[in-house]
């Protein structure tokens, strides 16, 4: 994908080649996907990024965009803010026009947008590799922000501190931007306010139920309808896939589809997702939908490559290959699930709001982050102090919306940490597959804010809106079993049946292009492998544990003590570095250690 459009203001004309000046100080650097039309105040333009559904149709170019919203100039539209509704999925509309310029993300952020503000320049982009090299080409030369780096490492995402460049934030989620008469402004989409203002009524799920439903339909319906020569969605033993399949059933679009899920056929994920395949005369394939060309060569290329194609963003789910051919699926990959369950309030139970900060995050991640003692943690102490006063902060706005106390954790899961995975990983996938998550849907928000804890818990939402979409889909088995105590509490035992094995399941011979470059990993030793039993650790992770740790202490040295003090705890990081570990935690805080220094040392 070509690198996409930069906006700006600036006091003062910035020379860039290419650029387009809009007038009272805005230009726009365009890409080259974009589309310019005459309107009635001079020339507009529109372009697209990421992949998502706009008023019930799927949009992935800035051509799908146009075919929805018809020839009417964006300098005449009214009511930006309105645009939370319309949107579902990672997607981003930007406009332009002699004398203005708006950016609408999808209203959960997963479409993310980044901005640079200083007195004399704003600069706002969609791709944060565009925006960086932009302020460079202007000479600003943003540093990477190693505390965003150290929090990636630590929990695995962002979501507290915004964007991995200092200087450089992400727009929050329901964040637009507008640009009028010589300034920019952030807006917030009404849609917040519907969703925070929401309240079940009489004991009901009230009108969100309803909405939900639609939203799952329509966006499988959507994504049906959408002419891409392959769809592909994933299949897997678990939940969230197979919600998904019932609403590809329900919208009678589910044999458009070949169904994706990779792993050994004898373990519980793909076995289940034959027998369920089978079940319903579906075609599976180990056909992801995307197509690599060339795929990393060194270890430390494999670690390094999810992180250059998101900018530091993501240490793990991104894209992971070096090069890929031009998008020909709709990927569909059903991870919003945790949003009609909870998430974080079903890990923390406990009082939310004017409980010590530090008490909660150790139940969400751990006491390798925030243990009783500050001084053990991964983390510097200063370093835990920033994080948790941001954590707090944004609780704290959870709670001044008028949350119940039990719904705060589900909104900052929903608008920060969920977003800085799973909304990121779909939006940077989308440059290489039209991929987008049919769960997603503000109706469901509404849901996950409302109801109340056991409902959550038993993840009842779930299982009716399933039974709703394809009756009888739920009763089959899944990789284990989803009924919990919470659900047999509330509407006892379920009625469940097994597959017919006597049928086989329908496996397409695809055959992707061999992709240039790979390489070997060390063949594991006995030690190790009875090692990696142990400590239900990887094999490939504890195989290559010492020249990884090798080349950590390195990178490390090179970072001068006091800034290497000034984020990371120095007892933890020596026994991470030099002591026998003991659990898959530790070996996996080393590799997300590697990886994140790997992005932060890479000069490109």
């Amino acid at each position: 994908m070509s690198p996409g459009p930069v906006l700006w203001w600036s006091a003062e004309p910035v020379a860039v080649a290419g650029a387009v000046d809009l007038g009272s100080g805005l230009a726009l650097l365009p890409s080259s996907n974009g589309l310019w039309s005459d309107g009635p105040s001079g020339r507009h333009y529109m372009d697209v990024r990421g992949s998502g559904v706009l008023d019930g149709r799927m949009v992935t170019r800035p051509e799908d965009a146009r075919a929805v919203l018809g020839e009417v100039p964006a300098s005449t539209m009214t009511r930006f803010s309105g645009f939370g509704t319309r949107i579902r999925g990672p997607l981003v509309l930007m406009f332009a026009w002699p004398g203005g310029f708006a950016v609408l993300p999808d209203p959960l952020g997963s479409g993310f947008t980044y901005r640079y503000a200083s007195p004399r320049l704003t600069a706002i982009s969609s791709d944060l590799d565009a925006l960086v090299a932009f302020l460079r080409c202007v000479g600003v030369v943003p540093a990477k922000n190693l505390a965003f780096v150290a929090e990636n490492i630590a929990t695995g995402r962002g979501g507290v501190f915004s964007a991995s460049y200092e200087g450089i934030e992400a727009l929050p989620a329901f964040g637009y931007v507008l640009a009028a008469e010589g300034g920019i402004r952030v807006g917030s989409y009404d849609a917040r306010d519907e969703v925070l203002g929401y309240r079940a009524r009489d004991g009901s799920l009230g009108p969100a139920w309803e909405g939900a439903y639609q939203d799952l339909l329509a966006n499988a319906r959507a994504a049906g309808a959408y002419g891409s020569p392959d769809h592909v969605s994933h299949l897997t033993g678990g939940f969230d896939s197979r919600l998904t399949l019932a609403a590809l059933l329900r919208a009678g679009v589910a044999e458009q589809f070949t169904y994706f899920c990779s792993g050994n056929p004898q373990l519980p994920d793909r076995w289940t997702a034959e027998r369920l395949s089978a079940s319903y005369g579906l075609t599976l394939s180990n056909d992801p939908g995307f197509t690599e060309l060339a795929r990393p060569t060194s270890l430390a290329d494999s670690f390094l490559t999810p992180q250059l194609n998101t900018a530091g963003m993501l240490i793990a789910g991104g894209p992971s290959s070096r090069r890929y051919a031009a998008p020909r699926a709709v990927v569909l990959s059903g991870c919003y699930g945790e949003i009609f369950r909870g998430s974080f309030s079903l890990r923390y139970r406990g009082r939310v709001v004017g409980e010590p900060p530090r008490t909660i995050a150790q139940t969400l991640w751990g006491n390798i982050v925030f243990p009783d003692d500050a001084q053990e943690s991964l983390l510097s102490e200063n370093l835990q102090g920033l994080y948790l006063d941001g954590f707090r902060r944004q609780l704290e706005a959870g709670h001044a919306a008028g949350l119940r106390d039990d719904s705060v954790l589900d909104w900052f899961y929903a608008t920060a940490k969920n977003r800085y995975f799973i909304g990121l990983t779909s939006y940077a996938w989308s440059a290489h597959a039209h991929r987008m998550d049919p769960l997603y849907s503000l109706e469901a928000v509404k849901l996950m804010l409302s109801a109340p804890p056991e409902v959550k818990r038993s993840n009842i939402m779930g299982f009716d809106l399933m039974d709703r979409l394809a009756p009888g889909l739920r009763e089959y088995p899944f990789d284990t079993d989803r009924y919990n105590d919470a659900y047999r509490s509330l509407r006892g035992e379920t009625s469940r049946r097994a597959f017919d094995e006597s049928v086989a399941p329908h496996i397409a011979d695809y055959r992707p292009p061999q992709p240039t470059g790979g390489f070997r990993r060390p063949a594991a030793t006995a030690e190790q492998v009875e090692f990696a039993k142990l400590r239900k650790a990887n094999l490939w992770q504890v195989v290559s544990l010492e020249p990884v740790r090798e080349l950590c202490r390195e990178m490390l040295a090179g970072i001068p003590a006091g800034e290497r003090n000034a984020i990371f705890g120095r007892k933890v990081l020596n026994r991470l570095m030099t002591k026998n570990l003991t659990n898959r935690t530790q070996i996996r805080t080393v590799y997300n250690l590697y990886s994140g220094l790997l992005w932060f040392y890479d000069e490109r």
